[in-house]
């Protein structure tokens, strides 16, 4: 086929046809696309710009597509809708908490761990796999390999074992934009930051992370999962891109 190449595919290692895979799965995106011109903003080099469409790149083949779509993918996007929308579904329910300073979190329950575990795995593997430069600064090392044999076994391991935590942003600043970013040291774990929409997701790289204070807030086998609640306004992260963009010629409707 046309879009193909014939190369050694990054999930089975086996020298096959490459399909140009999304990098982050599409139907993320769709919530960043402007309904009038179909766009999003991207922020790369520290200067924020218009992007017509999502990373592809030739990194599986057909069958491990399919793999990733079938396991992880398609039985995610539910979960990922009662994410963003912090409402309850027909199968997760969500109630809020807060804690004696009266920061909020929400709880939910009725998530398949080992679907959405693997799912938000894939994303950070894929980004670190990738040759594009937008992703040049995520680059998980031996963990890569570790992940990716999960990934193809459909073994999500313990909730310790590279813990995924969930970062909600609690108020709509400007959400059309992805950053990928490693974050400071955790316990002596690396970690990275990716923001999609208005999830932030926390990756621990760590499969010796069983102590880690953290891993309370990590998905859990028991399908119940801690999002704490964030303001834009007070992610350094976001302030940065927000006050980036709004200095930038960028359309109006970009912003909420």
């Amino acid at each position: 086929m046309l879009n193909d190449m014939i190369s050694n595919c990054k999930l089975c290692l086996q020298i096959k046809n490459l399909r140009r895979s999304h990098i982050i799965p599409e139907f993320i995106y769709k919530p960043l696309y402007s309904s009038e011109h179909h766009k999003m903003i991207e922020i790369k080099e520290g200067l924020p710009g218009l992007l017509q469409k999502g990373y592809r790149e030739e990194l599986l083949c057909q069958d491990c597509e399919n793999h990733l779509n079938v396991n992880f993918e398609h039985p995610s996007v539910e979960i990922w809708k009662t994410l963003t929308s912090q409402k309850a579904s027909k199968t997760i329910t969500v109630r809020e908490v807060r804690d004696n300073q009266q920061n909020r979190a929400l709880v939910f329950n009725g998530i398949d761990y080992s679907t959405f575990k693997l799912f938000l795995l894939s994303i950070i593997w894929r980004v670190s796999i990738s040759r594009h430069s937008y992703f040049q600064k995520v680059n998980l090392g031996p963990h890569e390999e570790k992940i990716r044999q999960m990934l193809l076994s459909i073994n999500p391991g313990k909730h310790y074992d590279y813990p995924c935590i969930i970062n909600l942003l609690s108020e709509s600043a400007f959400t059309p934009i992805y950053i990928p970013k490693e974050s400071p040291r955790y316990e002596g774990h690396r970690s990275f930051r990716v923001l999609l929409t208005n999830v932030m997701i926390w990756y621990v790289i760590s499969s010796h992370s069983e102590q880690a204070d953290i891993n309370g807030l990590a998905i859990k086998e028991n399908g119940s999962l801690v999002a704490t609640m964030l303001s834009p306004k007070k992610v350094a992260l976001l302030r940065d891109a927000i006050d980036l963009a709004k200095n930038t010629d960028i359309p109006d409707y970009m912003f909420k």
